[in-house]
């Protein structure tokens, strides 16, 4: 009989049996690999149940799915992803991209030579995020959408789609 349940797998390969918990299972970002979850999202996007993504999670794994970058927002960045300071082109890279305090990488962007930072939003920053004609907002207190926004993710969220 195949022993099944939620975190079953995750015990098995961590050698830990069924009823007592690993300590922590640790997956590096750059090994992450999309779930059933994430190709389901996939599927209702192809399928225009869902127009755009908004995601928290820096692992990458939604674009490894192969949800496009256009319509997909990372709140928090994503730390397979550098992006030139100059021209905002973006190099998916196969690792973890560690930049400095000012989110510097070290490497320059192959299209004009400028310098490539990382996209992890840290604790205490606040950054927009833009991506093809949409624009997240953050915002710190509940308020009322202006007139030109046409769609609030929820009133417990911390950001506002604003087109």
């Amino acid at each position: 009989m195949l022993g099944t349940g939620p975190g079953a797998w995750e015990k098995k390969s961590a050698k830990v049996s069924r009823g007592k918990k690993p300590a922590y299972v640790y997956v590096p970002s750059e090994e992450a690999i999309p779930t059933y979850t994430h190709m389901a999202v996939l599927q209702l996007y192809k399928e225009s149940h869902a127009k755009f993504l908004i995601s928290q999670n820096p692992d990458g794994v939604h674009m490894k799915s192969g949800f496009p970058r256009a319509a997909l927002a990372e709140l928090h960045g994503d730390t397979n992803i550098e992006r030139c300071s100059k021209c905002r082109q973006e190099y998916l890279r196969d690792f973890y991209v560690e930049g400095d305090d000012d989110h510097l990488t070290g490497s320059l962007c192959e299209k004009c030579g400028g310098a490539l930072i990382d996209t992890i939003v840290n604790f205490g920053e606040v950054r927009t995020i833009q991506t093809q004609n949409t624009r997240i907002c953050p915002r710190r207190t509940p308020r009322k959408l202006s007139r030109t926004a046409r769609k609030a993710i929820s009133a417990l969220s911390s950001a506002v789609r604003c087109e």
